[in-house]
């Protein structure tokens, strides 16, 4: 009789490490803040993308407790590296899957409510009620406005 690990189902114990880094809300919230990624809402995919990336890498032995995983994170997270786009892509396609709880999904990403408008914090863009505002419009006054291609009118 052979073990193989791959026939084991329970966690790892990097899986369990994983998890345990994600748990901490406050400390996702900064590195959210910094990356401009939806990390605290997206968690279950993010642990997701962590597992396999430190399998795939074989890291698995270096993770040895939850500041491992933060800071392996917090350096995948560096802007203009392809683990930051990589991430951002996993995120976002979760998003555009399931609502997140507190934000609008008015379409493929998260949106935040910020005023009167829909931000996506992707993109950068803005919106209302499914309609695009453009770049140089200020922002939306109120709930009963709405942009005529040159100003706001209630």
């Amino acid at each position: 009789m052979t073990c193989s690990s791959d026939d084991d189902p329970s966690p790892r114990p990097f899986e369990l490490l994983v998890d345990l880094a994600l748990q901490d809300t406050h400390w996702l919230r900064i590195l959210a803040g910094e990356s401009g990624l939806p990390l605290v809402e997206q968690r279950a995919a993010l642990s997701a993308f962590l597992k396999e990336r430190i399998l795939l890498i074989g890291k698995e032995s270096e993770i040895r407790t939850a500041g491992n995983v933060k800071a392996y994170l917090r350096n995948l997270l560096r802007n203009g590296q392809d683990t930051y786009n990589e991430i951002r892509k996993r995120l976002t396609e979760s998003a555009s899957l399931r609502p997140v709880a507190g934000h609008t999904n008015c379409g493929a990403a998260v949106l935040i409510k910020v005023g009167y408008e829909d931000l996506n914090p992707l993109t950068g863009e803005r919106s209302y009620c499914g309609f695009k505002i453009p770049p140089h419009a200020p922002a939306r006054p109120d709930v009963k406005a709405v942009w005529n291609g040159k100003e706001w009118e209630d």
